[in-house]
């Protein structure tokens, strides 16, 4: 029922269009996750539409009204784009605390370097709090 896409924009180049996070599938329905991001860490949001082909120009369009069992896939593409979003929020937090504890570690590093600089004693394994 889905077909998810990761490929999302890593490389930093701003002139390259904005890729989705992951795309969930179920016929002519889609869910498109998109990242965006904050101060506070990412953010994810998730469009749902449907296509459909206009009888009148033949063209194909998208829309995001739907009716009937539509409502029904359209809810178990948004569970799937639900458990996505979650999954990367975990994920994002996990970094945001790796990172934190490589931050501490330096920070405690340059504590005891500035403190043999001055001339203080090495503080063996223990770090100076301020």
């Amino acid at each position: 029922m889905s077909d998810q896409n990761n490929s999302g924009n890593s490389n930093g180049n701003s002139h390259e269009p904005k890729r989705p996070e992951a795309v969930f599938r179920d016929g002519n329905m889609s869910a498109t996750m998109w990242r965006n991001p904050g101060q506070y860490g990412d953010r994810f949001t998730t469009v749902l539409e449907k296509s459909y082909k206009d009888e009148k120009t033949g063209e194909w369009r998208k829309t995001n009204q739907l009716s009937g069992t539509e409502l029904l896939r359209g809810s178990f593409l948004l569970s799937e784009a639900y458990q996505k979003d979650t999954e990367l929020k975990r994920d994002q937090s996990r970094s945001r605390s790796q990172n934190k504890g490589v931050e501490e570690a330096r920070n405690s590093y340059r504590e005891q370097s500035e403190s043999m600089d001055k001339g203080g004693a090495p503080t063996k394994g223990r770090t100076q709090t301020r």
